[in-house]
């Protein structure tokens, strides 16, 4: 592996270590962690389930238009893409 790709791998892995210490609140935009194309698509935080630190969130994604709009994920797979207020 080259110089350049090193760092950003560095910089990735940091990046990933900031996103899991954030707090997720409720109206955060999300998408599944890991998916480089976006097939899963994004979402929005209606719920936060699990006591003080929450566990799991229910997200009603963009790309489902389907009978079940709205999908309870566990935290730990999302990743936040832009807070709310």
């Amino acid at each position: 592996m080259n110089y350049r790709a090193e760092i950003l791998l560095s910089l990735m892995i940091v990046w990933s270590v900031l996103i899991l210490r954030l707090q997720m609140k409720v109206g955060d935009l999300v998408r599944i962690r890991h998916d480089e194309h976006l097939w899963l698509g994004h979402g929005i935080i209606l719920e936060l389930r699990g006591g003080e630190k929450a566990h799991y969130a229910k997200v009603r994604w963009f790309d489902q238009w389907d009978e079940q709009e709205f999908e309870w994920e566990v935290i730990s797979a999302l990743e936040v893409i832009s807070e709310s207020r």
